[in-house]
């Protein structure tokens, strides 16, 4: 009798250990899944971070150069800036040296005039080596081929004998 109970308990054993290995079988096998799963997470978020990493490097150069540029720059605004004053105040210079010049070259404009219109030329004595082109440009600066109170466009030949 007392052996008789044993193959029973004996195969209610084996099948809760087979049992218990099957769960322990699927439960290894999960985890494995699992594991697997997050080593490839982790593995991605790594490369993730490296690549990350690498562009603020190459943003905090860029932050550093342009850092750079700007400390340069600042440091020749006050020459440029000395320069700019400098080069206006040439140009007011010169301006006002052109506007002079000018007006002397007015005024001789006009007294230039005045003589052509005192030349007594005569029409019918037209020689190529005796003329005189009178280009010149009135005081308001027009180019209009009217005659001028001189008689004279700016234009006009006169003989020059």
């Amino acid at each position: 009798k007392g052996y008789a109970a044993l193959a029973p308990a004996t195969e209610m054993l084996n099948g809760m250990m087979k049992e218990a290995t099957m769960k322990l079988d699927l439960s290894q096998i999960t985890c494995a899944k699992f594991h697997r799963s997050q080593m490839m997470e982790m593995q991605m978020a790594m490369q993730a971070i490296a690549s990350f990493n690498a562009m603020a490097a190459e943003a905090r150069g860029r932050v550093l150069e342009a850092q750079g540029r700007i400390g340069i720059l600042s440091e020749q605004i006050p020459s440029v800036e000395g320069e700019l004053a400098e080069h206006r105040s040439t140009c007011r210079s010169e301006i006002s040296t052109l506007q002079f010049k000018i007006g002397i070259v007015t005024r001789d404009l006009a007294v230039v005039r005045k003589i052509l219109g005192m030349l007594k030329c005569d029409d019918s004595k037209t020689t190529k080596t005796g003329l005189l082109q009178a280009d010149m440009e009135d005081d308001a600066g027009d180019d209009d081929d009217a005659d001028d109170e001189d008689g004279l466009d700016e234009h006009s030949l006169v003989e020059c004998a």
